[in-house]
């Protein structure tokens, strides 16, 4: 089930409907314009899992601000006013942590609606009536508005879309990207260890793994201490680091094939 199904759309008014790949027997799921409303222009495509979650963190987050709640409680009552904000930090809750079935009605009761252009995600709800908030002559019905960045990052030759990570949310340190880097270490010293009688005993199979692990270790220092330090892009992970077959050499190319476009 896509949790954000009937809800999402692009900047030319197509429907993003749920879609998928497969790549080594693992599945992909992402969000698609629909090219059947319109084939002029090219169609959007966003991973679902992201999506989704930046998505939910944005309302929960919007939900848990006081600021948005308190221009809609100046003229109630104390219990009213406490009622309302406990209202809202449980519905922050569920839209965030239940799961997708649920969440997604949840969703479509506060008529989410988002829009999706190449630069960034537009979103809006509506939660008066989940917070008992009723409009009256004194006051404004909730109408909540929430943005989330988008940038093109290099996969290679690929451009993709990806969510831009707020400073908030990067990724703490990754064991696995660590660890990863250390045998790349380790295979660059074997490989410049070995003599000519030892290159010839190795298994071909052996020496490609050991070369394709050593180029690693020529990675930027500022790549390298990104990761060191947990600071590298959220979408960077060992898989997508080992499978990328045309690493750069010029430091300024593999900052921008692996996400780092200021470095």
């Amino acid at each position: 089930m896509a949790l954000l199904a009937g809800m999402i759309w692009d900047d030319r008014g197509r429907p993003m409907s749920p879609t998928h790949t497969k790549n080594h027997g693992r599945r992909y799921t992402y969000y698609a314009s629909n090219m059947n409303d319109d084939a002029e222009a090219p169609a959007l495509r966003l991973p679902a899992g992201e999506i989704e979650q930046s998505i939910r963190r944005a309302m929960a987050q919007w939900l848990r601000a006081n600021a948005n709640m308190r221009e809609q409680v100046t003229s109630r009552s104390a219990d009213e006013k406490k009622g309302i904000f406990a209202r809202a930090a449980q519905l922050a809750a569920e839209v965030e942590q239940l799961p997708v079935n649920r969440a997604s009605e949840v969703l479509t009761q506060l008529s989410l609606q988002v829009t999706v252009s190449e630069n960034e995600i537009d979103g809006s709800f509506e939660p008066a009536a989940a917070l008992g908030v009723v409009a009256s002559i004194d006051t404004r019905t909730i109408k909540a508005d929430f943005k989330i960045a988008l940038v093109r990052r290099n996969y290679g030759h690929e451009s993709r879309m990806r969510l831009q990570p707020l400073q908030a949310d990067r990724v703490v340190r990754d064991d696995r990207l660590i660890e990863l880097l250390g045998r790349s270490f380790t295979a660059r010293e074997e490989l410049l260890q070995m003599d000519e009688k030892t290159i010839r005993s190795t298994k071909s199979t052996r020496l490609r793994h050991l070369q394709r692990l050593a180029r690693l270790s020529y990675l930027d220092p500022n790549i390298i201490r990104s990761i060191l330090n947990g600071s590298q892009p959220q979408e960077l992970n060992p898989r997508n680091l080992w499978r990328m077959a045309d690493l750069p050499i010029r430091f300024v190319e593999q900052g921008l094939a692996l996400g780092f476009p200021t470095i």
